[in-house]
């Protein structure tokens, strides 16, 4: 579960990356809402690891490093 403010509607682009740079998937991208949300990351299929969470909103980027482990 990944979880998210925002202050202002906007347009959002929400995407996972693997250690090494490369985009695993995408999660959500468009308009959303002002508020608070919640998005399930579906990581079937991928190993064990360390990923990054990149949130952009109001053209500026934001990362977040997590660690999956099955």
């Amino acid at each position: 579960m990944i979880s998210f403010d925002l202050p202002a509607a906007g347009e959002v682009s929400l995407k996972v990356f693997d250690s090494l740079g490369r985009e695993v998937q995408a999660l959500g991208i468009g308009h959303w809402a002002s508020g608070k949300h919640q998005v399930v990351w579906n990581a079937g299929g991928k190993g064990s690891g360390v990923y990054f969470v990149q949130l952009e909103y109001n053209h500026q980027k934001t990362s977040r490093k997590v660690l999956l482990l099955k």
